[in-house]
This record gives structure tokens, C-alpha cells and sequence, in this order.
């Protein structure tokens, strides 16, 4: 077959279908090319979800006449100064979104460039490029895109109904609107109006709800160059979905699976089942460190240290969870922990002996016995109350000024022992006779290689043959009944950085059983005592490692509505 050049029209078309799926898309570019020219008011409004209008007007910087015939042709821009495809500093930068959208509708561009005294408008209708015309515009752009798609009808069957369309186009609005706070945007859809993002506002809360937003936790970490700034939600505030989640890179808006998923894994161990956290990110980096251009609608990202960006991520926001108030869904009032560390010292002082006879607690600190009269001087002041029962061997049962307290002590010690693993703060147990286990050569080669990692959990392993390791000393909250399988297990989660560590000491705690507290175990006044302790110096053990809460607080208000006082 011959090797033909294809006609311009049906290049534009094809550049089309990899820009332009959707009116989203077409909107995210114009209000992108409109950010870029400085505006700082953009009005947007769309008809039939886009299909039949989308109509973007801003006051920015305008383009001059001769610049209108060359804005609507393919591969023609003002964003690349200096050919460096490296240090980009616009979001728009390919020279296709104009041409794209005007292949496959009926364009109009209308400009007014700043210290002109006239506007220019232009028309392209399928690819037709029409003459420059005189026209009247006070300020900046005015583009309208008209008939999506008419040029090409067999895509229009892909398009979804009106109403998806539209949510489509307002996602767009509200993820450029959380990122550029100082410009204003207004939507119009069908004669209504929808959207108004105006400079004050608190966008995230507008965007997220106010409801979640108000228990924001704050992240601000910086390191090697990166910084991640922005907010994420309280793990009691899950979702169903991702889709309140907002990555931005630089600037640019992102929806990257490799990032949604170390979100995740941040919060693996705060977040019960399959919930997703709502998240407003702001990864700013330097640009020789990321590469933008690797995706024709530029929402993903490709870094050249992706595994350095991704432990960044999770450590800065495991961190901020790890210093938020200890909260759950029902807690409406409760103090804060940091407030009440010299209580904690005080009762330490008052109490005459801090040792448990069965020893379950041993190093969980020196809260463990406090004296009743110390108890019962400070009873009002403990964050968490005094213990007053146990239900159901289960259950503890704690007052406090504002209400009860109930807490699952079998989830809140496996938290705590999970924790004292994550930090290393755990003796090692030489064993008699070396425990070998069985494995593949390669499995046995694996383990070795991350011998030194096994070593911060309190595990010393060796090689033994080709197909097998030795095991000379484990963690002491490990029983060596629990060894073999417990390295087998591990097999499934090396991996690198402080997420490996932490999901290994999450497989850990799990296997960590002959001294944990187990449903149905009788506790005395001491040893509730010391759990609730160690739960209020501990901010994240607020839910266990399932991600379930460990404890719940009923307000003295719920209390009295339960039975309509």
C-alpha cells in the first residue's frame, strides 16, 4: 500500500480524539489557556452539559490580531519561549486545544489584546478557518465552542447524558478553582447558576463540605527539594470512592492512580475497610524532577524519582495523622491530648507502684497502677476518665465530665503493640534452637536481602541451604509457634522505604498473640487503667490496625436524649 500524508482536517480530528473525549475536556483546556493568560475572573457557561455551549470569558491579557489565525493552528504557541520542554512554567504548552476543539465543533474566538483599541474575533467551523474580524470585547478572551462533536456524529454516541456531562465539567471548575485561590470562577448551566468561586472563599471546604472540612488536618512537609502542602480528612470521614481526593503537581491538576494509591497507603492502618479519605494535595517539585508530558490531556505525571516522591508522601502524611486530636465520629467534645501531658506526670508521681502482676504490660510505660487516691483527685481531668467497668470481657467502660467512654481493649493493645514494633520499641528473644523454615531459593534469597529490615523488628535471620532460612532470634511479641508462617507472610509485602518497614510491623502485630489482650479476657481496675493511659499519649491509636475505632465517646447530651430528659 501506498504511504500517503493524511489531509489536515483529519490530522486535527485524530488530535481530537486523544484531547478532546468529552465538552470536559475541551472546558479544562480554555480554562487552562485562560489561567495561563492571567485572568483573574473567569465565566463560564455551558448548555446541555456542554454538548450544545460552552462559552469561557476572562479578563486576561488578550492576543493581538495577527495572533488569532496562528492560536488556531496545530503546533502554535507563546508558552514555550525557549524550546525547553524541561522548565515549563504554563499549563498549556502543546499548541493543540485550539485546533483539536475547532476540528470537531464550531468555534468562536474573540480577543481583545491589552492596550488595543479594538477586539478581533475569528471563526472556525469543522476545521474551516474563517477571516479576522473587527468586534467588540472590553477585556481579554471570550471563546465559545458550539455543537460538540457535529463534525464528527458517530463520537456523540459515546457522550454521556446531560447531567454526567455537567458533573464532568464542574469537577473541572472546582479542581482548577482549588488550586489558583486568587482568581474568581462563576458557572452558569442552562440559564442557572451552579458554581461561584469567589477569591475569599474557603474553597476546600466549598468543595469537600464543610461538614468534613472543619476537621481538616493540615499537612506541611518539606524535604529534598519536594513540599507537600494542603489538607486531608479525618479517617472517622471516609468515602465510598476516590473521588474527593485532589492531587496537584506544580500546579497541574492530576488524577494518577500511583498517586491515589500512596494515599492509600498512608492511610492503611487509620481507615477502616474499603473507605477513601477526602484530600486536597499541593505537591510542589523541582521541574527536572517530574515530566509533564506524557499524557495528550496532561493529568499524569511522571517523576524521576518516583519511589523517593512516593515515601515523601506517606511519611509526611502519616505524620500529620500521627498529630492529630484523637478523635472518632461520635466525639463532639474532646480535649485535647497535648493539653493533658502533666496530668498524665502528676498521677505518675502520686502513684505508689506501677507494676501489673501478669506483666501484659510491660513496656507501655509507667501509667500502669496509679493509686486510687491519685485516681480519684484527677478523675475529672483525664482525657479519657477513670475506668468504672468492663462488660462482656470485652468492653471497657470509662466516665469522664462529658460523658462515657467505650473501649474495645482486644483492638486498642493490638494498636499499641502494633505501634511499639513500627518504632523499634520492642525486645528481641534469642531462641535456644534456630527455627528453620522452608522456602523456595528465590523466597530464601528475598528474605535475606532484607535481613537488615527484619533486624529493626527484632528478627535474626540466616541462610540455610538453598531453600531455606534460619530464624536464631525473634520478636518478643511473636510466639515461635507463630515463626514459619509468619515468614512466609512477610514474603508478600517487601518492599522499600518507611512503607515496607510499616506494613511489615503491621504483619507482625498480627501474629503478635501469646501477649495480647483477646476479647473475653478479665481485666482489674489497673490494667484498664493503663490502656486508657496509654491510649491518650498515643494520638494514633484511636482506631486499630484494621483501621477500625478502638474507642467511642457518648456526650452526656446523647446520653440525656436517649432517654428524652
Amino acid at each position: 500500500m501506498t504511504i500517503r500524508l493524511l489531509p489536515s482536517n483529519l490530522v486535527n480530528q485524530i488530535a481530537a480524539g486523544e484531547v478532546i473525549e468529552r465538552p470536559a475536556a475541551a472546558l479544562k483546556e480554555l480554562l487552562e489557556n485562560s489561567i495561563d493568560a492571567g485572568a483573574a475572573d473567569i465565566k463560564i457557561t455551558l448548555d446541555n452539559g456542554g454538548k450544545a455551549l460552552i462559552k469561557v470569558q476572562d479578563n486576561g491579557r488578550g492576543m493581538a490580531r495577527d495572533d488569532l489565525p496562528a492560536a488556531v493552528r496545530r503546533h502554535a504557541t507563546s508558552k514555550l519561549p525557549g524550546d525547553d520542554l524541561v522548565n515549563l512554567q504554563f499549563l498549556g504548552f502543546r499548541g493543540e486545544a485550539l485546533p483539536s476543539i475547532a476540528a470537531v465543533a464550531r468555534l468562536g474566538l474573540t480577543s481583545r489584546a491589552e492596550g488595543s483599541g479594538c477586539a478581533y474575533s475569528i471563526q472556525v467551523n469543522g476545521g474551516a478557518v474563517g477571516p479576522v474580524k473587527p468586534a467588540s470585547l472590553a477585556r481579554g478572551t471570550e471563546i465559545e465552542v458550539r455543537d460538540m462533536f457535529y463534525a464528527v456524529p458517530a463520537r456523540l454516541k459515546f457522550l454521556k447524558t446531560d447531567a454526567a456531562e455537567l458533573a464532568a465539567c464542574e469537577e473541572v471548575v472546582e479542581r482548577l478553582a482549588l488550586v489558583n485561590p486568587n482568581i474568581d470562577f462563576s458557572l452558569v448551566a442552562d440559564g442557572r447558576p451552579r458554581l461561584n468561586f469567589a477569591g475569599s472563599d474557603n474553597r476546600a471546604a466549598a468543595v469537600i463540605g464543610r461538614q468534613y472540612a472543619k476537621n481538616a488536618i493540615h499537612i506541611n512537609a518539606t524535604q529534598d527539594g519536594m513540599t507537600l502542602e494542603g489538607l486531608v480528612g479525618s479517617p472517622d470521614h471516609g468515602f465510598a470512592t476516590s473521588a474527593k481526593q485532589y492531587m496537584f503537581v506544580n500546579g497541574r491538576c492530576i488524577k494518577d492512580r500511583d498517586l491515589y494509591s500512596v494515599l492509600r497507603i498512608a492511610y492503611r492502618n487509620f481507615m477502616f475497610g474499603q473507605r477513601h479519605p477526602w484530600a486536597v494535595l499541593f505537591i510542589t517539585l523541582p521541574a527536572s524532577m517530574v515530566d509533564v508530558n506524557v499524557h495528550p490531556a496532561k493529568t499524569q505525571v511522571r517523576f524521576a524519582k518516583p519511589q523517593d516522591v512516593r515515601s515523601f508522601i506517606i511519611n509526611a502524611v502519616q505524620g500529620a495523622l500521627a498529630k492529630a486530636p484523637l478523635k472518632t465520629a461520635a466525639d463532639a467534645v474532646q480535649p485535647q491530648i497535648t493539653e493533658n501531658i502533666e496530668i498524665l506526670r502528676v498521677a505518675e508521681r502520686k502513684a505508689p507502684g506501677n507494676d501489673i502482676d501478669n506483666g501484659i504490660f510491660e513496656g507501655f510505660g509507667n501509667t500502669a497502677a496509679p493509686a486510687n487516691q491519685a485516681a480519684n483527685e484527677i478523675a475529672q481531668d483525664w482525657p479519657l476518665g477513670t475506668p468504672k467497668a468492663q462488660v462482656l470481657d470485652t468492653f471497657i467502660i470509662s466516665e469522664t465530665s462529658q460523658g462515657i467512654v467505650i473501649v474495645d481493649q482486644h483492638a486498642l493493645h493490638e494498636r499499641l503493640v502494633y505501634e511499639k514494633i513500627k518504632n523499634r520499641d520492642i525486645a528481641s528473644q534469642r531462641l535456644l534452637i534456630p527455627e528453620v523454615v522452608q522456602c523456595k531459593p528465590r523466597q530464601a534469597d528475598v528474605l535475606i536481602e532484607h535481613a537488615e529490615l527484619l533486624a529493626g523488628l527484632g528478627f535474626e535471620i540466616g541462610k540455610f541451604g538453598d531453600d531455606a532460612i534460619s530464624v536464631h532470634a525473634i520478636n518478643s511479641e511473636v510466639s515461635q509457634s507463630a515463626v514459619r508462617q509468619l515468614m512466609t507472610d512477610l514474603l508478600e509485602d517487601f518492599g522499600h522505604g518507611q512503607a515496607a518497614h510499616d506494613k511489615l510491623a503491621e504483619k507482625i502485630a498480627r501474629h503478635a498473640c501469646h501477649r495480647s489482650i483477646r476479647s473475653g479476657r478479665k481485666l482489674t481496675n489497673d490494667e484498664m487503667h493503663a490502656l486508657l493511659r496509654q491510649l491518650e499519649s498515643n494520638p494514633v491509636a484511636g482506631h486499630c490496625i484494621h483501621g477500625r475505632p478502638t474507642f467511642k465517646i457518648i456526650s452526656r447530651l446523647e446520653l440525656e436524649k436517649l432517654f428524652k430528659r
